[in-house]
């Protein structure tokens, strides 16, 4: 309590519970929210006692008898301050503040787990937020509780079951339409490999072999494709020396032979000058023959028998 009169208090709480009844009535949720909450103004928000003996373990069961040891004021209070979290909840859900509507229920089943308004509002609350399973907890242990059918949460539970099946339609055609939109996306990535490879065939068809094409150079600076470098040939890979002993062999024979030739040559100028040394005194032997008159038979017996001429020319 907020004062030192519990019923003062308890009667201006009770009139905005009125107040707020009166604003629900005519569609001014906003007008009754404010009324209900400024209920806990007067008598606080927490009860004193287990709310499941106070309103006889639901909204629609008779209230058990008083305890001698309980005030009947204070009896009163709590089940006013559990009225005004219902109600709240009734707003919320007339405003379609479906979260809210479930905390302020959740507030009043705490201390009274057998109200059937707040099971009621409650499961009607999870089924807005597709909580489908505690939804029909909810209102399976509401219908318990009522043991008649009630026509609200009769309804209730077959608007439970249509949105059952709906979600099951909407999961599979949102898993068909998902392995549809991957069925569709591993195609086009196949295609696309498809084209890029049929490209780089094309490519390749295209492309200029020529290895004096800067393109077609290697990186590794491989002089393969150079033309204007000499091929290896293997005698490049004999040791130094065995050419050197090859061209020194072939000098020695050059010059053997350049020896040879010189001594042909000077034993033809020999031959050649003894015959230039014979010949003038051919000349002076045939001059005084002819300077001396004689017969044929003379000059030809001198000649046979002239010691100074060669027998050979």
């Amino acid at each position: 309590m907020s004062s030192k009169d519990p019923q003062a208090d308890y009667d201006q709480a009770l009139a905005l519970k009125d107040a707020g009844n009166a604003a629900f009535k005519s569609g001014d949720f906003k007008g009754a929210l404010k009324n209900y909450s400024r209920i806990f103004m007067h008598i606080g928000m927490n009860p004193c006692m287990n709310m499941s003996q106070m309103m006889g373990g639901g909204g629609g069961g008779a209230p058990p008898q008083p305890q001698q040891s309980k005030d009947p004021l204070q009896q009163k209070t709590d089940g006013l301050r559990l009225t005004a979290f219902n109600n709240m909840a009734a707003v919320y859900a007339k405003m379609g503040k479906w979260d809210d509507c479930k905390d302020k229920c959740t507030r009043v089943l705490k201390h009274d787990d057998k109200n059937t308004k707040a099971l009621f509002r409650r499961g009607m609350a999870q089924r807005k937020l597709n909580l489908y399973e505690l939804a029909r907890a909810d209102l399976e242990k509401a219908k318990e509780i009522k043991g008649t059918k009630d026509p609200a949460i009769e309804r209730e539970l077959k608007l439970l079951s249509k949105d059952e099946k709906n979600a099951d339609k909407e999961f599979y055609a949102k898993m068909k339409k998902q392995m549809q939109r991957a069925k569709k996306k591993k195609a086009k990535k196949k295609a696309e490999k498809k084209e890029a490879k049929k490209k780089a065939k094309e490519e390749e068809a295209k492309k200029d072999d020529n290895p004096n094409l800067k393109a077609n150079v290697k990186d590794d600076n491989d002089d393969a494709f150079m033309w204007d470098v000499p091929a290896t040939n293997d005698n490049d890979n004999k040791p130094k020396d065995d050419k050197n002993k090859e061209a020194s062999t072939t000098s020695k024979d050059n010059k053997g032979g350049d020896k040879d030739k010189d001594k042909g040559n000077d034993d033809s100028k020999k031959d050649t000058k003894d015959q230039v040394t014979t010949e003038p005194k051919k000349d002076e032997a045939s001059t005084t023959t002819e300077d001396k008159p004689k017969d044929n038979k003379d000059k030809t017996s001198s000649d046979k028998t002239s010691p100074e001429q060669p027998s050979e020319f």
